[in-house]
């Protein structure tokens, strides 16, 4: 499910724009106004921004356009995802947080 905003830019999803969107992965993590939340980020985009495809790199810049408790709801599996958010990442960033704390920090 690329974002369209991504897949249909004027800069083609090349090797080079997937290079700065990685890059960016780490900022946007950092810069969430929830604290919480911008560490999970964080601590996620450290471990796994270079080994995500570039799919899930482009998943990744739908779901940071969302708000900090949409996007948390959706880590957690409190909400279930729409179609367009029900993506690899998602999955890993859920799978990331059952693996990596043995408390909800979201709930």
């Amino acid at each position: 499910a690329l974002c369209r905003q991504y897949a249909t830019s004027a800069e083609p999803l090349d090797e080079k724009r997937i290079f700065v969107l990685r890059k960016k992965m780490r900022h946007q993590a950092r810069s969430r106004q929830d604290g919480l939340l911008a560490n999970f980020l964080s601590e996620f985009a450290d471990k796994h921004y270079e080994s995500l495809e570039a799919e899930e790199v482009v998943d990744w810049q739908q779901l940071m356009e969302l708000d900090d408790e949409a996007l948390m709801n959706l880590v957690a599996g409190i909400d279930k995802p729409e179609d367009d958010y029900d993506t690899t990442v998602l999955k890993r960033m859920r799978h990331y947080l059952a693996a990596s704390a043995p408390i909800n920090p979201f709930s």
